[in-house]
């Protein structure tokens, strides 16, 4: 399957630890969504996925193109899911491959990755800021 051309419909998947309180995840995340719609386009549909809706609506307002998705504890279907819906899936937390604060937190991020291989028909998985996954998913 070709991955799509037209940048304005792209869909965006930000995985990382939203809505945990964390005052440097959150800066991350509102520089990353600036970012998506600087490069990609302002209407590119990004999704942000987090297990304390409350918590991440108290900095972050949903749009049109911006909507938060709140994911069970027990993630693995949800997450496999939203994989699925997104033409992108961007880590963006600063240690997604350490175990630094919880297991469940590194179990979050390795279960997207292997989502997104898995999916590899469509999805182009990539860690920001700490340079681009050696796996685009192609093969």
């Amino acid at each position: 399957m070709m991955i799509k051309t037209d940048k304005s419909h792209l869909k965006v998947l930000l995985v990382g630890y939203n809505g945990a309180n964390n005052t440097g995840s959150e800066a991350r995340l509102m520089a990353i969504i600036e970012d998506v719609r600087r490069v990609i386009g302002s209407n590119t549909e990004i999704t942000v996925p987090t297990l304390n809706e409350e918590n991440l609506r108290r900095y972050l307002k949903e749009d049109e193109h911006l909507h938060i998705a709140p994911i069970p504890s027990i993630f693995f279907f949800a997450v496999d899911r939203l994989v699925r819906e997104h033409d992108l899936v961007l880590l963006v937390e600063g240690s997604c491959y350490m175990d630094t604060w919880t297991s469940a937190l590194l179990w979050a991020f390795l279960w997207a990755t292997h989502s997104a291989h898995r999916q590899k028909s469509h999805v182009w998985l990539m860690q920001w800021m700490q340079g681009i996954c050696p796996d685009s998913t192609d093969g």
